[in-house]
């Protein structure tokens, strides 16, 4: 059973991070809307039969309001996170929009009481130090930054997400996590299709780009996203312990990383791969 748990949290770190690199090269060549849109397109398109088999029976109506309400928050932060990778480097997007469950601990804290361990406390320090280690440049002393406005979106998505995360809490624990996780990327989807009419509404030539070869890579990162998710969420259902796998999966960003590196010859500096060594680290450090 563990060794099941284990391999099925390789793969979501695996998917997930394929995925990631996926979207960012998308972004790249077309809106990030769309992408996001189409991301979120293919990701329901395999979440959804495995939720309708399995049944929607979510405990109260409030609950799916506010589980939709919540996935309308993720879609946001998302373009964000899309828009973050296409800017790059992959090195520094990655790390810090996938440290969203610190954000989620503080907003634990602040709002459902949650107690601060001394290991939590510990990693918070190490993903805040990662952080700042990730725009460091030899001109910080001056005011400037290295890859600031990358930052910048990659932590406006690690804060939207973070905080959705912590406010879905109360519904993952009355509901199961496929309905959750069906209702949640419903929302998502609604709210990116949202923005991407919105943002067409009088250039509707634009909207031929879905029907171009230039899709293929936000198609291919909504397909391993949707997949990474449904297999981080069957693992977690195997011992009705989520830990495990969550930790694995959290250390995407490295195989972000590792891709941009071998594709695209991504090099970043000593200080910046350190920085996102401890972002990294920290996370997995956090949900152990």
């Amino acid at each position: 059973m563990l060794l099941t748990i284990t391999l099925l949290g390789i793969l979501s770190l695996t998917l997930f991070g394929v995925g990631d690199y996926a979207i960012g090269r998308g972004a790249r060549k077309v809106n990030p809307h769309v992408v996001n849109f189409v991301l979120q397109l293919m990701a329901f398109v395999v979440i959804a039969p495995i939720a309708l088999y399995m049944g929607i029976s979510m405990h109260s109506s409030s609950d799916a309001i506010g589980t939709l309400a919540i996935g309308f928050g993720f879609g946001i932060g998302y373009y964000f996170g899309v828009k973050a990778l296409a800017l790059g480097p992959f090195g520094v997007a990655s790390p810090i929009q996938n440290a969203y469950s610190v954000v989620a601990l503080v907003v634990g804290l602040l709002f459902f009481g949650i107690a601060l361990s001394a290991m939590a406390v510990f990693s918070l320090a190490m993903v805040a130090v990662g952080a700042v280690l990730l725009t460091f440049s030899k001109d910080l002393l001056k005011g400037k930054l290295l890859h600031s406005e990358t930052a910048k979106l990659a932590g406006l998505c690690m804060v939207i997400q973070g905080a959705s995360f912590a406010f879905l809490t109360p519904f993952i624990r009355r509901n199961e996590w496929h309905e959750i996780l069906f209702v949640m990327s419903l929302g998502t989807l609604l709210v990116t299709a949202a923005l991407m009419f919105r943002a067409f509404a009088q250039r509707t030539h634009e909207m031929k780009i879905l029907f171009t070869k230039h899709i293929t890579a936000a198609v291919v990162g909504g397909l391993f996203t949707g997949i990474g998710g449904i297999s981080l969420f069957i693992a977690g259902g195997i011992d009705d312990n989520i830990v495990l796998p969550a930790v694995l999966s959290s250390a995407s960003p490295l195989a972000t990383s590792l891709i941009a590196y071998v594709v695209d010859r991504e090099r970043l500096p000593l200080i910046n791969r350190i920085g996102a060594i401890m972002v990294v680290a920290g996370v997995v450090v956090l949900n152990l």
